[in-house]
């Protein structure tokens, strides 16, 4: 995980108890016994690119909060806090809400990698990661990074190698 880094992000969210009816009324697709009102959820609330953060709780209004609010504070969470006591309830809360989220990832971070856009294609990985631990694909795919960012020519060519060699391994030697 990779905290530090991206302490913005983490920063730009607020954990909100969210009634049933709201929550319904975001996503007509919830199945009641689904939800768990009781549990707090990761709301991004503000784009973490330009740093302008509300005053976290108090300033941001409930009316404003959509689905896709809370689907980005969970992919915030589980791409860098894992350990999080919830991140169950999350993982199938997100993958309830939008079932087809790892082929949809994959082929986003596919384009991003293509395009050379590496920083966003780790952490959309980082996030699918921490989704799904056991995704061959996602594991997969951070080799294929990890072999285009040795290609750029740059001293740290040897070390982006080394962990796509590392992920091809552990993947060879692993069951799933």
């Amino acid at each position: 995980m990779r905290k530090a880094k991206n302490q913005p992000l983490l920063d730009s969210l607020i954990y909100l108890e969210i009634p049933d009816e709201l929550l319904k009324s975001i996503s007509s697709s919830l199945h009641s016994s689904i939800v768990d009102s009781g549990v707090k959820l990761p709301v991004q609330i503000a784009d973490s690119t330009n740093g302008d953060f509300p005053d976290k709780k108090r300033d941001f209004d409930i009316s404003t909060l959509t689905v896709e609010m809370i689907l980005a504070g969970m992919l915030i969470v589980f791409a860098y806090e894992r350990e999080h006591k919830d991140i169950e309830y999350y993982r199938h809360l997100f993958l309830q809400l939008r079932p087809n989220i790892r082929e949809e990832m994959l082929s986003g971070i596919l384009i991003k990698i293509n395009n050379r856009d590496y920083e966003l294609a780790e952490s959309l990985l980082e996030s699918l990661i921490g989704l799904d631990e056991k995704c061959v694909n996602a594991y997969l795919m951070l080799a294929y990074l990890y072999e285009q960012k040795a290609k750029e020519g740059k001293k740290e060519d040897k070390k982006y190698r080394v962990e796509a060699k590392k992920i091809y391994d552990e993947l060879i030697c692993t069951e799933r």
